[in-house]
């Protein structure tokens, strides 16, 4: 009975350790042509660095991209990935 009280109070302190540390608010993958992203509420300085960091593409932004980014997709081709990312609009 000891043990299962320790263990449940350890267990108890890493979930609020954790709830005050979130996870990171982006990751990005880049393989094959392919682009994984995962961003939540992250700035998008950071996304754009981070892409071109990844892919090596250059991106020249004639507007300005304000407040937070929250998006998830997995293994797209980049050209529909920056589609999701800048729109469809978006001149590549």
């Amino acid at each position: 009975m000891v043990v299962l009280l320790a263990l449940f109070l350890v267990l108890q302190s890493q979930v609020a350790l954790a709830l005050e540390r979130p996870y990171p608010a982006l990751w990005m993958d880049f393989r094959e042509g392919r682009l994984s992203l995962e961003v939540h509420e992250g700035a998008w300085e950071s996304v754009l660095q981070e892409l071109h960091y990844r892919t090596g593409i250059r991106l020249h932004l004639y507007i300005r991209m304000e407040g937070p980014l929250s998006l998830s997709f997995k293994d797209l081709p980049i050209e529909r990935a920056l589609r999701r990312l800048f729109g469809p609009e978006a001149n590549f």
